[in-house]
């Protein structure tokens, strides 16, 4: 983390770090995440093992 934190710096670009385990904070990235596991990634007919397939299909 001290590695990206000093080079978000470094290229002055802000960051935010939201409290651990506040989902609140964060309702659409933890709403996402929801979805994909619900939709995407338990589907059944899902045959490809390989990232670069996962990716296509999610495309």
């Amino acid at each position: 983390m001290l590695e990206f934190e000093e080079a978000c710096e470094e290229q002055r670009i802000p960051l935010f770090v939201l409290p651990p385990a506040k989902p609140k904070y964060n309702g659409g990235v933890e709403r996402s995440n929801i979805i994909f596991r619900e939709e995407f990634y338990n589907r059944s007919d899902l045959q490809e093992s390989s990232l670069m397939e996962i990716r296509r299909e999610l495309l």
